[in-house]
């Protein structure tokens, strides 16, 4: 199953773009890309922020299913530093939480956890729902269309990209 948009497959914002070109392993158009975002400030804007968790609540929650088991978070969870070597939001226990605030659990405390980190763990989160998804290109510039929709219609506001 993949993201179904009645939107335009191609990312109408500078975060939809990078975030395909980063989902696709594409560095070169990911560096391009990443110079234009948050322009003079370091880290995503939280409009832009909006984005990728947008981007993580579709991946994931169609990774996981409507009724997944918790100990299904805590497995994905348990991947990302092993994968990627960094310790973002605190620990394990932070990146679950920050997984499961995204899929819209109530409750979770993400106190201590910085939008930067609770961004990579969506980011990363997202990268391993897609591969273990075997998304290719289309299914993945829409699930980018799809997040940028969503976070549009929660009242964030990511930069255009130039057409």
């Amino acid at each position: 199953m993949t993201p179904t948009s009645s939107w335009a497959a191609t990312p109408a914002t500078i975060m939809g773009r990078w975030l395909v070109a980063a989902l696709l392993g594409d560095r070169d158009e990911r560096d391009r890309l990443a110079r234009l975002i948050n322009p003079g400030g370091t880290g995503w804007t939280d409009d832009e922020s909006a984005v990728v968790e947008a981007a993580c609540r579709i991946a994931v929650g169609q990774y996981l299913g409507a009724d997944y088991d918790v100990r299904e978070v805590r497995a994905l969870a348990d991947i990302i530093p092993q994968g990627t070597g960094q310790n973002v939001a605190g620990d394990v226990v932070g990146i679950e939480a920050v997984i499961r605030a995204a899929l819209g659990e109530k409750n979770i405390d993400l106190t201590g956890i910085t939008r930067n980190d609770r961004s990579l763990v969506h980011l990363y989160a997202t990268m391993i729902a897609v591969h273990k998804l075997g998304w290719d290109n289309r299914a993945v510039a829409r699930l980018a269309v799809e997040a940028e929709n969503n976070a549009m219609l929660l009242g964030w506001n990511p930069p255009p990209a130039d057409p």
